[in-house]
């Protein structure tokens, strides 16, 4: 089966349950408690947006209709400072808790009678969709979409078993990429766990006993193009794994450089908890600091020390600036963190040290899975694939 035009075209509005809707607009007092809200970083930061802790407002949500997102609800950014940033299209996860959307993001909850949301998550993220979507972009001071001009934006309409079949066959690529995803989260949890386990012990040590500095700069012209990069961007917040990899090819400037297992801690807004592992070698903003335990044998336990919740309080007090706080090895080496003795640490490294492998494998199955779908996704959306092909090549990958 391939992608059919026998639905022809229709207006995008015209596939709605519900009249597309930008988000609330919330005062400052009342934000902090009530429910949560889906603000772009979210929208930029998740294809698939998960049940993650986000800002909270108190407002009114008697109308779910109109407040409240759903699974299978389609986000859109109404503006952003790139091109490629306006009309960014995300969907709506699992929901386990009453959430709403801020003004900044259009909803849109298609009729599912007529059309499949993830069928149309997938035609927004295509060549050919953002193509689409590029036509009615405005950029003006920044980028911009407006509702009118989306509800009227056309779309392929193929017959919806057809629409079903290839979000099944992606969706079972990015389900294998959330399974993966969850057991990273997991391993965080665990991670972490275990260190709190020790928090009452009556011995610590500084920072700077445990972990070294790096400080080796590479200049502009000696950055290797091929290499990985990272910048804050690509850091999680709280989660000690990073996900995405960012590339070395269009660097403008000197970069600080690290290897394979080392720690990275961001220390622009030390308060942002960006602590992670390095999975491979490369390249980072010099906004993070890189940090390397002087003992392979407590690498473990060095990393879940510098990403616990206290020591990240510790140097967010510490650092300097209001707007834009900022931490240093200089703060950051004094703080005191427990030490259970040589043999309870060896054997907590270890223990994370495995955990690590493990997952870092995973997000790796999942970075050559994303590939093999945005591969996979305009062939599928142009009909040049069909589906039974498609479904063959995942069922390997998977």
């Amino acid at each position: 089966m391939t992608v059919s035009s026998d639905g022809g075209v229709r207006a995008f509005g015209d596939l709605l349950v519900y009249p597309l809707r930008s988000g609330v607009t919330v005062p400052r007092d009342l934000r902090g408690n009530g429910i949560k809200m889906v603000n772009m970083g979210e929208l930029f930061a998740f294809q698939i947006i998960p049940p993650v802790e986000m800002a909270r407002v108190d407002i009114d949500v008697t109308d779910e209709s109109r407040f409240l997102l759903a699974e299978g609800d389609l986000l859109f950014a109404r503006r952003s400072l790139t091109l490629e940033g306006a009309g960014r299209c995300s969907i709506v996860g699992e929901i386990i808790e009453p959430t709403t959307w801020e003004s900044s993001i259009i909803r849109a909850r298609l009729d599912r009678n007529s059309a499949d949301p993830k069928y149309y998550f997938y035609y927004f993220m295509s060549p050919q969709g953002r193509r689409s979507m590029e036509r009615i972009v405005e950029q003006v001071a920044a980028a911009g979409i407006r509702i009118s001009d989306l509800a009227r934006l056309e779309v392929p309409v193929p017959p919806l078993r057809t629409q079903h079949a290839i979000a099944e066959v992606l969706g079972a690529l990015d389900d294998k990429i959330a399974a993966n995803r969850r057991l990273a989260d997991t391993a965080d949890e665990c991670v972490r766990a275990w260190f709190d386990s020790y928090k009452n012990v009556t011995e610590n040590k500084l920072i700077s006993e445990i972990v070294t500095n790096v400080r080796r700069t590479v200049p502009t012209d000696q950055i290797d193009r091929d290499a990985v990069y990272l910048g804050l961007e690509h850091l999680p917040r709280r989660n000690l794994w990073v996900s995405e990899l960012g590339s070395a090819a269009e660097l403008q400037s000197a970069k600080s450089e690290f290897a394979e297992g080392d720690i990275l801690f961001g220390k622009l807004r030390p308060y942002f908890h960006k602590v992670c592992t390095a999975p491979v070698p490369g390249l980072c903003s010099t906004d993070i600091l890189v940090l390397r335990s002087k003992s392979q044998e407590f690498a473990g336990w060095a990393l879940a020390a510098l990403a616990s919740d206290e020591v990240v309080e510790k140097v967010t007090a510490a650092s300097e600036g209001t707007r834009m706080p900022r931490t240093s090895w200089k703060d950051l080496g004094v703080v005191d963190v427990p030490w259970p003795g040589e043999h309870e640490v060896r054997r907590t490294s270890e223990r994370i040290q495995a955990l690590r492998v493990t997952v870092l494998a995973a997000l790796e199955e999942s970075r050559t899975l994303g590939s093999l779908r945005d591969t996979l996704l305009p062939r599928l959306m142009s009909g040049e694939l069909s589906v039974r092909d498609a479904e063959a090549v995942v069922s390997n990958a998977v």
